[in-house]
């Protein structure tokens, strides 16, 4: 058993499989020795926010991801060494999948988009509008996030879980000509929003909280085609077996109804103070005006308060210089008579 300084978010093991990597909820990601129980964990990168998940490619790269809609590229053993940022996403980004046949990265957000990156860039691929899938009435504000995201190399298909919705979207995923393009290849509509999937040996998995369907599976057809297995009609007796034994386990499962997640505390609040400036700053104008329209006992034109002063300085001045005049009159005028 290893402990951690913070709560664990994302874990994997490396290609080599002599580590597990481990990221926090504080932003660190950790790697510890399998062989060697006795090591502690070292520190190899950070975060200034929240990691949610983290990959290794097999060409020695770390991809981490966290609540800022950063994807950070890295490399491997080397973390403090950055290749690149794939920035684009609007909202955090919660999933991170590496496409190794591809050798590209997908991601899922909380902007509801799943996006394709060439980390050794950072160049956008291809952005799939998740949103454009769903059944969203025009006055449903619950904005909408990537659960889970899951990759089949073999039928070139990527499943999502989105939030607040009772579907899996099922897409079909071609590569022609340094072109990438994706069309919706199913939408399963379930009788609950689905915990999690995997996709796995050409068979997609679905674990959803319904009382004696709680595993569901899809075996993955060419085109592609999805069909769902049905329990003792598949002609594998393991499979069979599995799923029948599973969804005889509610008991189990039902532990887990109503657990919140905490992807809605991921959304930041978004504040303008701008506009409550500017109208504070209105009222202090009309206020200083209106002082000064007291005191003048008029209103007064553009520049009309300079102009008074202007006014009555002139007259002080004119002032001055008759009182001054007058007195050097008499001065003279008193020299004059004295002279005589």
């Amino acid at each position: 058993m290893r402990t951690m300084m913070r709560r664990s978010t994302s874990l994997v093991f490396t290609y080599s499989e002599e580590d597990i990597l481990v990221a926090d909820k504080s932003g660190d990601v950790y790697t510890f020795s399998v062989q060697n129980a006795n090591k502690p964990g070292e520190l190899i990168l950070g975060h200034l926010s929240m990691l949610l998940d983290v990959v290794v490619s097999k060409k020695d790269f770390l991809v981490t991801c966290d609540r800022d809609e950063k994807i950070r590229v890295s490399h491997y053993p080397n973390a403090y060494n950055i290749q690149c940022f794939c920035l684009g996403h609007q909202e955090f980004v919660s999933k991170l999948l590496y496409l190794e046949k591809e050798d590209l990265i997908a991601s899922g957000s909380g902007d509801g988009t799943i996006r394709l990156w060439d980390y050794h860039t950072g160049q956008e691929k291809l952005c799939i509008e998740c949103r454009e899938n769903l059944d969203i009435a025009e006055n449903d504000t619950k904005k909408t996030a990537i659960l889970c995201l899951q990759y089949c190399a073999k039928h070139q298909i990527v499943a999502a879980v989105v939030s607040h919705h009772s579907v899996v979207l099922v897409y079909h995923v071609t590569f022609e000509d340094n072109h990438i393009h994706a069309e919706l290849s199913k939408k399963i509509e379930l009788l609950a929003e689905p915990w999690d999937i995997s996709l796995h040996d050409g068979r997609l998995w679905v674990l959803q909280a319904i009382e004696g369907d709680t595993v569901q599976v899809y075996r993955i057809l060419e085109g592609p085609v999805l069909q769902k297995v049905l329990p003792d009609s598949s002609k594998d007796k393991v499979l069979n077996a599995a799923l029948t034994e599973l969804n005889q386990k509610w008991n189990f499962f039902k532990e887990s109804v109503g657990t919140e997640t905490i992807l809605p505390s991921l959304y930041k609040n978004k504040f303008d103070n701008i506009k409550p400036y500017l109208e504070k700053k209105q009222m202090r104008l009309e206020g200083k005006m209106t002082s000064v329209d007291r005191k003048t006992k008029g209103t007064l034109p553009p520049g009309g308060i300079k102009i008074k002063e202007h006014a009555a300085m002139g007259a002080k001045k004119r002032t001055a210089d008759v009182i001054s005049g007058g007195q050097d009159g008499h001065n003279v005028a008193a020299k004059s008579g004295k002279g005589s």
